[in-house]
């Protein structure tokens, strides 16, 4: 009986017997799975960090004659991940807008916590209240050991130089030209 994971992590128990460790490749090996019988297979929960969410993980399985069984798991966990930008609580308290890759918005909290589906939508595009632009995370970024997502942030652009605008006064218009200024007299 092979069952495939894909999550080197992951051990099993088959009848409530010692637990089976997966290989590299997240697949579990039971060589003496009985036959004409429908022995039980459980996952061992602990043996997972707590920000995997397995979908079922008890399976009984009838056997016939002496074969082998392949059972594919793999779409029976996801990542149950928070995901946090790794700034200062002075830049976090600026932030306007955030963006993933494709342009959609999400949503974030003031403490740097944004609501991430899944890593393939990084980097996150982040606009802050000076005009700044950051991009965070990358697409290959792995959890912690807390299941935490931390998003360190390049700046992309910084904010326009020069004297700042208050919202009522007019703008500071500069002109330069060629011709030499008139003459009185």
């Amino acid at each position: 009986m092979i069952h495939s994971t894909g999550f080197s992590a992951a051990s099993m128990q088959q009848n409530q017997q010692a637990a089976r460790q997966a290989d590299g490749q997240g697949r579990i090996w039971f060589p003496n799975a009985p036959s004409w019988s429908r022995p039980d297979y459980r996952i061992a929960a602990k043996s997972l960090p707590f920000y995997i969410d397995w979908l079922g993980g008890q399976i009984n399985l009838p056997t016939t004659k002496r074969r082998t069984y392949r059972v594919d798991h793999r779409e029976s966990w996801r990542l149950q991940l928070s995901s946090r930008l790794n700034l200062a609580p002075v830049v976090l308290a600026g932030i306007t807008d955030i963006r993933r890759r494709g342009g959609a918005p999400v949503s974030f909290s003031p403490d740097g916590y944004v609501d991430l589906n899944q890593p393939s939508d990084l980097p996150l595009l982040v606009r802050s209240r000076d005009c700044s632009l950051r991009l965070c995370g990358q697409p290959q970024v792995q959890p912690n050991e807390n299941g935490e997502l931390v998003l360190d942030c390049t700046v992309d652009s910084q904010p326009p130089k020069g004297p700042s605008r208050q919202p009522d006064s007019r703008p500071l218009i500069e002109a330069q030209t060629s011709e030499p200024p008139p003459s009185s007299g």
